[in-house]
């Protein structure tokens, strides 16, 4: 995990279409679900993106977390 905010992960994949990156990817996406961890998946399209900020936003809407 890059960081948490709360009990959120928060994790930039940004090696994503490397094919042994992408299967640390799945192990990842398979612990959070296992333990009902929540985690924020974020890629390189989306940080450079013109609309980050909105996409963060849709990314962290749904968590009660203070910031």
């Amino acid at each position: 995990t890059d960081f948490s905010i709360g009990n959120t992960f928060v994790e930039y994949f940004g090696l994503k279409g490397h094919a042994q990156y992408d299967i640390i990817i799945e192990r990842k996406r398979n612990i959070c679900q296992k333990y009902n961890l929540k985690l924020i998946e974020i890629y390189p399209e989306q940080l450079f993106s013109k609309n980050f900020s909105s996409i963060l936003h849709n990314l962290v809407s749904n968590l009660r977390v203070a910031v």
